[in-house]
C-alpha cells in the first residue's frame, strides 16, 4: 500500500518566508545578541527561545536539516501530556543563521490528543516527522507523516506506523541521506519493551515494513544513524546492525559497562557509528557506583566494536574513568581531591570536584570537520540530589583526541536555570544547532543556538617538552595529533641526542596531544633544540620542524594529576607552637635525618597520591607529621596550591608559610569535607614545598596539587623528593 503523505501545518510557505518577528530570545539576551568566541575556531550564537505556546511546557526538541534548502526544522512537544494534560507537536523552520523562517510556529498534526516525543530527519526533498500519540484513549502508537517542501498535505491526520496494545513509543528516525528513512521505537511486548523498526520510502512515503521487524528483544529509547553503508541502532550501551534491505547485519552486542547508564546520544563520523551515553547519572549517597562519567563507544558497519575491549574490569572502572585514563571517556564527575573513586569512602559521598555531576542525555552530531558532543552537567545540592544543569561541549577526533579539554560551557545553555535533554543537529559545513529544555520557574521552554566552528589551518605547535625518565620526552601539542604521522621515522630530531623511536602518548590523559619519545644520552639541566617535522593535526595540517628549545629538567614528569611523590617524617607530638626543625631553612630528602630530644627521625621515601600517614606511623592521636616535595619550574610562575587533609595542615613555599588551618584548629577535620587552596609563586627553577599534618585521632591523611589559575594541573614542570642540592 502506497500513502501519499504530506504535513499541512508542517511547513506553509505562504506570507512566512523569511519573517523573523518571531523570534524571542530569553531574558537578559536579545536577537541581536552577538557570537561568542567558546574556544579555538569554535563560535556559539545566543540563545533563541521559541514562543510560548497555549501552557509553557515545551519539551523533547527534535532537530533536523535540509541541505538545499539551506534549513533547519525543529519540532518539539508543546503541552503537559500527563494526565489530565494537552499536548500537542509544533514545528518551526530555521535558517542557517539561526532566523526563523515562521511567523509563528505551525501545528504538525491537527488531531486532538496527547502527542509527544517527536523526532524529525530529512531526506530526498522531504521532512519525515513522527511521534507517540495517544488519540485511540487508551495507551501510545507512533504515528508519523511526510511533508513535501511545497506544503502540500496528504493525508491531513498522518497515519499510524506502529500501533497494538501495551504501548508504542518513544521514536526515532535515521536516513541514508538517499532515499529511504528508518523509524525505530519501543514496542509493548508481553511483559516487557523490546526495539521495532521499519523503513519508510522517501518519496513516495510507503511504509516497506508495515509489520515491522524486530531489532532488539529487549530496550527502550532506541537511537538509529546511518554510518554510510547501513544502520546502526543504539540502546544504552547496547547496538545492533541493520542493512538498508532491513534485515540484521549484526545482533545486538553490549558495547561497555558500568552499574547504571542513561539514554543515549549517537552520531556517524568517519564510517562508523557512535553512541555516547552517561554511566551512573544519579549520585549514590555512600558514592557505591561512581561518579557520573560520559562515555562514547563506535560500531563498525559490520557491528564490531574497538572500546569494547577496551572497558576497565568493573570494580576500577570508575577510578581509571575519574582520573582520565580511559580514552573514550570525554568527561567524569571525580570525587573531590582524590585520584579516583573510592567507593564507599568513610563519610559517604562529601562532594566532588567542583560540586559538580554529570547527569543526564548527551546529543552528538558530526559536523563536517569535528564530531560534536553535548552533555548535561549538574550541580550537587547535597549527596544525593541534583540541580542547575548546563550543557558542556567537546569536539572528538576519530581516535577520542579531544579538541577542547577540558570540556567547554555553551554560553547560551548556562546560567541559573535547568537546561537539559539537548538535541543536535549538522548543518552546514563546520555548523551545528543545539536545541534543549530549559526549566524556568514559569515552566519549560525549548531553546536552540548556533554553533559554528571555523576551518584549522594551522599546524599543531608544541606547548613544551618534559622528560619522563633519563630516557624518555613528553612533547605537548596544542592540538591532537594524527597518530601515524607521530611515528614516522625522523619526525623528531633533537640536536645532540638521538631519537630512537616516536610514538602517541597511549595515556587518556594525554588526549592525543602528546608525543613519548625514546632518546639516549639525555643530560638533566641542559638546554635542547628540538625539531618536529611532518606532525599533523587531524586535519592534515603539518609541522615544518621549526626550532622549539626546551630544558631537560631534572625530576620526574607528573602523569596524573596529584602530587605522587614526597618525603615524609614523623610521628612527633602534636605541637602549635614549634616544630623540630626550622621549616623556613629545612630541606626534605629520603634519608636526611631529624634530631628531636626523643632521638634521631629519619625522612622516608612515599609514593602515591594520597598519603596514607596512618598506614605507615598508626593511628595514634595528638600527633603530627610533615611532607615536602621539590617542585621545577622554567620561570616564575603563578600556581594554586590544594590541600585536603585529616586533620588539619600548615604549609610553606620555599620557606615561607602560606597557609594555616591548624594552629586556630579545634576538633577534627574529615578528609574530603575541606579543599583548601592556596596562590602561591613558583621561581625559576627548584621550589621547595613543606605541608605538616597533624592527627587528633582515627585516619590520619592527605592529598596535594598543583594547578594553574583556571584549576587545570599544571602539567610542564617535573618533580622529585629528593633533595636537588645533594
Amino acid at each position: 500500500m502506497r500513502l501519499p503523505i504530506a504535513l499541512a501545518a508542517l511547513l506553509v510557505l505562504t506570507g512566512c518566508s523569511g519573517n523573523t518577528n518571531g523570534a524571542v530570545a530569553p531574558e537578559g539576551l536579545s536577537a541581536a545578541a552577538p557570537d561568542r568566541m567558546v574556544a579555538p575556531r569554535l563560535v556559539a550564537g545566543p540563545a533563541m527561545a521559541l514562543p510560548r505556546g497555549e501552557t509553557f511546557h515545551q519539551r523533547h526538541p527534535a532537530v533536523a536539516y535540509d541541505p538545499a534548502g539551506k534549513t533547519y526544522l525543529i519540532a518539539w512537544q508543546d503541552g503537559f501530556s500527563g494526565e489530565g494534560g494537552k499536548s500537542r507537536v509544533l514545528a518551526r523552520r530555521i535558517g542557517a543563521n539561526g532566523a526563523p523562517l515562521d511567523a509563528k510556529p505551525f501545528r504538525v498534526c491537527p488531531t486532538e490528543s496527547l502527542q509527544d516525543s517527536p523526532a524529525v530527519a530529512f531526506c530526498a526533498g522531504r521532512f519525515l516527522v513522527a511521534w507517540s500519540d495517544v488519540r485511540n484513549g487508551t495507551d501510545y502508537d507512533v504515528y508519523a507523516a511526510i511533508a513535501n517542501l511545497d506544503g502540500a498535505v496528504s493525508p491531513k491526520e498522518a497515519f499510524l506506523l506502529a500501533g497494538g496494545n501495551g504501548g508504542q513509543l518513544r521514536p526515532a528516525i535515521a536516513t541514508d541521506g538517499k532515499d529511504q528513512f528508518l523509524v525505530a521505537w519501543q514496542a509493548f511486548v508481553d511483559d516487557h519493551y523490546e526495539i521495532r523498526g521499519a523503513r519508510i520510502a522517501a518519496k513516495s512515503g510507503e511504509v516497506l515494513d508495515r509489520a515491522g521487524f524486530a531489532v532488539m528483544e529487549r530496550g527502550e529509547s532506541p537511537l538509529p544513524v546511518w554510518n554510510g553503508t547501513n544502520y546502526a541502532v543504539f540502546n544504552k550501551w547496547y547496538g545492533a546492525v541493520v542493512g538498508a534491505d532491513g534485515k540484521m547485519v549484526a545482533p545486538v552486542r553490549q558495547l561497555w559497562n558500568s552499574k547504571t547508564v542513561g539514554w543515549p546520544g549517537a552520531a556517524a563520523a568517519w564510517g562508523r557509528a557512535f553512541d555516547f551515553f552517561c554511566t551512573e547519572p544519579w549520585p549514590d549517597p555512600w558514592g557505591w557506583g561512581g561518579g557520573g562519567a560520559i562515555i562514547g563507544v563506535s560500531l563498525t558497519p559490520d557491528g564490531e566494536s574497538p572500546e569494547r575491549e577496551m572497558s576497565p574490569e568493573l570494580g576500577r572502572l570508575q577510578a581509571a574513568k575519574a582520573d582520565g585514563r580511559v580514552r573514550n571517556c570525554l568527561d567524569a564527575t571525580r570525587w573531590r581531591n582524590h585520584p579516583g573513586w573510592p567507593m564507599g569512602m568513610r563519610g559517604g559521598l562529601k562532594g566532588t570536584d567542583g560540586d559538580t555531576w554529570l547527569s543526564g542525555t548527551p546529543a552528538a552530531a558530526f559536523n563536517g570537520r569535528s564530531l560534536v558532543c553535548v552533555w548535561p552537567r549538574a550541580h550537587l545540592i547535597d549527596n544525593r540530589r541534583l540541580t542547575n544543569r548546563d550543557l558542556v561541549l567537546s569536539r572528538v577526533g576519530p581516535d577520542w583526541g579531544q579538541v577542547d579539554w577540558p570540556p567547554v560551557v555553551v554560553p547560551a545553555a548556562a546560567g541559573p536555570t535547568e537546561e537539559a535533554n539537548p538535541a543536535l543537529c549538522a548543518g552546514p559545513e563546520g555548523q551545528v544547532l543545539l536545541a534543549w529544555e530549559c526549566v524556568e520557574e514559569r515552566g519549560v521552554g525549548v531553546r536552540y543556538c548556533i554553533i559554528t566552528e571555523g576551518p584549522d589551518q594551522a599546524p599543531p605547535r608544541l606547548l613544551y617538552v618534559v622528560p619522563q625518565s633519563d630516557t624518555e620526552l613528553v612533547a605537548a601539542f596544542d592540538e591532537p595529533l594524527d597518530a601515524a604521522s607521530v611515528g614516522a621515522t625522523g619526525a623528531f630530531k633533537i640536536e645532540g641526542l638521538t631519537v630512537k623511536s616516536a610514538a602517541l602518548n597511549a595515556d587518556g590523559r594525554a588526549h592525543c596531544r602528546e608525543a613519548v619519545l625514546t632518546v639516549d644520552g639525555l643530560a638533566r639541566g641542559k638546554r635542547y633544540t628540538l625539531a618536529a617535522a611532518g606532525i599533523k593535526d587531524r586535519f592534515g595540517n603539518v609541522t615544518a620542524g621549526e626550532p622549539f628549545e626546551f630544558l631537560a629538567k631534572p625530576g620526574a614528569f607528573l602523569r596524573g594529576d596529584f602530587i605522587d611523590r614526597w618525603a615524609i617524617v614523623g610521628p612527633f607530638p602534636r605541637d602549635l607552637k614549634s616544630h623540630p626543625f626550622d621549616p623556613a631553612t629545612v630541606r626534605p630528602t629520603p634519608g636526611a635525618v631529624v634530631k628531636t630530644a626523643a632521638g634521631e627521625v629519619k625522612w622516608l621515601a612515599a609514593k602515591g597520591a594520597v598519603l596514607q600517614f596512618d598506614e605507615i606511623y598508626g593511628e595514634e592521636g595528638n600527633t603530627m607529621a610533615y611532607a615536602g616535595v621539590w617542585v621545577h619550574a622554567d620561570a616564575p610562575r603563578k600556581a594554586v596550591l590544594r590541600l585536603d587533609s585529616n586533620d588539619h595542615n600548615r604549609a610553606w613555599v620555599n620557606g615561607k608559610p602560606v597557609f594555616d588551618c591548624l594552629t586556630a584548629a579545634k576538633g577534627s577535620r574529615g578528609f574530603h569535607d575541606y579543599r583548601d587552596e592556596i596562590k602561591v609563586e613558583l621561581v625559576a627553577g627548584w621550589n621547595r614545598l613543606l605541608v605538616q599534618v597533624d592527627n587528633l585521632t582515627g585516619t590520619w591523611v592527605m592529598v596535594g596539587q598543583l594547578v594553574d589559575e583556571r584549576g587545570q594541573p599544571i602539567r610542564d614542570v617535573t618533580w622529585q623528593a629528593e633533595d636537588p642540592g645533594e
